[in-house]
């Protein structure tokens, strides 16, 4: 890029002579957190006169809105005084081309919902309309991320949108989609800063994005756009600039995202950057009520004192009443335990506050552990007598800490169950306990099965471990991205719901995987294509409706209708097909051998079928691009 002064052009409505500098990094320090500037920038440092930027006014608003419902937030409030790029038009022409994208595709989904759209081109009540509403509405990524802020001006321009995306779903799915694109480019432009600019330009930069990415935050926060608030979030607390980080960690606590993934993703992104100062994050991030966001905080400020040393530990002056919250959430879990529709009538409101209060006194147990203050046994030892195996882990683990002896008997005995096996290993060896472990729980198959149970235990799969596991098979192979041979395993898994059960095949070895066809069918050779083709992924891959194929394009079906024919199908007819590292193959309907309906893949040679069921298609691709998969892999 050009230098700061040639790059950049002054159009601020404010800009006053420097004087002697009192700045932390460049950027003016108070001691209020509300009133305290975003930052500056110096214009000119080799002039006579030096000319200082304040960014102060929009983030001043910004704070003042803090009170006032979403809803009722006036957009005048945030209109920035400046905007000291001089965008090029490349620039300016690839932001108006995206805002206008999204506008019509806004307005077409407006009118879908009101029953105007029905000649319109997207089909949203497809079984895949997300997918549809990606390939229709995805904006082209620019050639320079630095168009991004202008964009992010442009959508902060448009009236109403939180109103309708409050009011209409299709909208809404279009905006997550273009939300989270834009700030997926905004944490990327802090990130990359440093190597684009030099460090003025760098600077400045960092807080524009931070003033653009703290306005859309507040724009739709609360709307439920999956993996748009953390990004938003993100980008405020990559920057290098200790204000915008504490601008970021501010917002964090007073106006924290919905959902425990998107907290996740913004306090993650402290883990990942080592630009930022304890200052500017503890213990303000502390401050914090609300589980989703008090319990990243504290693995965060655990994770400061394991890995880099930090002493005191951020938390230590909370002790006391970090000591009551943790008796807090033990009776809580304790209770659930007993009933737990005393604390929601639905599955999914009870599985959200175990989820909150788990992981809370998961990330309290580690504090307590690594405080190492013998006040805290009374509190582990009442969350050691809990069912959850992940609680029961780190308390015994803390109390080992402490010198419980009951406590290093425990992990020991957690060796043997699958579920707690991995975690329970590794903390009985950080005790010296490793004479006292039975080889046999240190095999790699003992481990696997730790790994799917696992697995199968997050809330996104079971949330409980399966009732039986046993192996179906163990091979040592070749796996695309992974350096020489490695141990596989596929393991059957059984959950009993009463008088239902749920049986499948799940996948252990150089990661951990299962899918939602049913496997029990198929043979060994079948399952290990299916993970395998699930895994890989490649540029080749095509995939068409079979009406959207154009004729010259369709000779090739031919041979392999005539092939499901001479294997006993009838009526076959056409309706997709596959591409995949230049082989194709066609999906048909029709009937077998017993006038059933049935769902067939084939490429003239091999042929895959199955009754018709929801993702038929893919299970029988995975089948097919996995076989071929395999024999690339035996090939080389």
């Amino acid at each position: 890029m050009g230098s700061f002064s040639n790059y950049l052009k002054v159009v601020a409505l404010r800009v006053e002579p420097t004087t002697a500098s009192n700045d932390h990094d460049g950027i003016p320090i108070l001691g209020n957190l509300r009133e305290i500037p975003l930052g500056t920038a110096i214009l000119g440092r080799n002039s006579a006169v030096p000319l200082q930027l304040h960014l102060y006014a929009t983030f001043k608003s910004l704070y003042d809105t803090f009170s006032t419902p979403p809803s009722s937030i006036q957009r005048s409030n945030f209109v920035m005084e400046f905007m000291p790029i001089a965008f090029s038009e490349e620039h300016q022409l690839w932001a108006r081309e995206s805002i206008s994208r999204f506008q019509e595709a806004l307005e077409v989904a407006l009118a879908t919902s009101q029953g105007e759209g029905a000649n319109v081109r997207m089909e949203l009540d497809e079984p895949h309309d997300d997918q549809s509403l990606a390939t229709d509405f995805r904006w082209q990524e620019p050639d320079d991320l630095l168009a991004a802020l202008l964009l992010s001006d442009l959508v902060l321009q448009l009236e109403h949108l939180r109103e309708q995306l409050g009011h209409d779903a299709k909208s809404k799915r279009i905006a997550q989609i273009a939300i989270a694109s834009l700030g997926h480019w905004l944490a990327e432009l802090v990130r990359s800063t440093g190597v684009t600019y030099d460090e003025e330009t760098e600077r400045l930069v960092q807080l524009i994005a931070a003033e653009k990415a703290s306005r859309l935050y507040v724009q739709i926060r609360g709307l439920g756009l999956a993996k748009c608030e953390g990004l938003l979030l993100q980008t405020l607390l990559s920057s290098k600039v200790p204000s915008a980080v504490r601008v970021g960690v501010d917002l964090i606590v007073e106006q924290p995202p919905k959902e425990w993934s998107e907290s996740s993703q913004a306090i993650g992104a402290l883990i990942q950057s080592h630009h930022w100062k304890l200052r500017d994050v503890f213990p303000r991030l502390l401050d914090s009520t609300v589980p989703a966001v008090l319990a990243p905080a504290l693995d965060l400020a655990n994770l400061q004192v394991r890995k880099y040393g930090v002493q005191p530990h951020p938390a230590a002056e909370r002790l006391e009443p970090l000591l009551s919250l943790t008796g807090g959430v033990t009776q809580q879990l304790a209770s659930m335990e007993e009933d737990p529709s005393k604390f929601s009538n639905t599955v999914a409101g009870v599985q959200r506050i175990l989820f909150d209060s788990v992981s809370l006194l998961v990330a309290l147990c580690d504090y307590l552990g690594l405080m190492g203050d013998a006040r805290a046994i009374g509190k582990l030892t009442q969350a050691l007598d809990l069912k959850h195996r992940r609680i029961k882990a780190e308390a015994a683990f803390a109390l080992a800490k402490l010198g419980e002896d009951r406590a290093r008997d425990l992990l020991l005995e957690m060796v043997t169950d699958d579920a707690s096996r991995l975690r329970a290993l590794a903390y009985a060896t950080e005790l010296g306990l490793e004479d006292r472990i039975d080889p046999q729980w240190l095999s790699s198959l003992s481990k696997a099965r730790s790994e799917l149970s696992l697995w199968l235990s997050q809330p996104e799969q079971f949330s409980i471990p399966p009732h039986a596991m046993e192996l179906v098979e163990q091979r040592t192979m070749r796996w695309p991205g992974f350096d020489g041979p490695q141990e596989c395993f596929l393991i059957r898994f059984e959950y009993q719901f009463g008088d239902e059960k749920f049986e499948n095949i799940g996948f252990a070895g150089p990661f951990t995987a299962t899918v939602s066809f049913h496997l029990l069918p198929l043979s060994p050779d079948q399952c290990w294509e299916v993970y395998l083709a699930n895994d890989v992924e490649d540029e080749s891959e095509r995939r068409w409706a079979w009406s959207n194929l154009p004729g010259r394009d369709r000779g090739w079906a031919e041979s392999c209708i005539e092939r499901l024919e001479e294997n006993g199908f009838e009526s076959m007819q056409p309706k997709g097909a596959f591409e995949f590292l230049g082989s194709r193959a066609l999906f048909c309907e029709g009937l077998d051998h017993q006038s059933h309906v049935v769902h067939s893949l084939c490429d003239g040679a091999s042929v895959y079928s199955t009754k018709p069921m929801p993702g038929s298609a893919d299970f029988l691709y995975l089948q097919w691009k996995g076989q071929i998969c395999m024999e690339h892999i035996d090939d080389a």
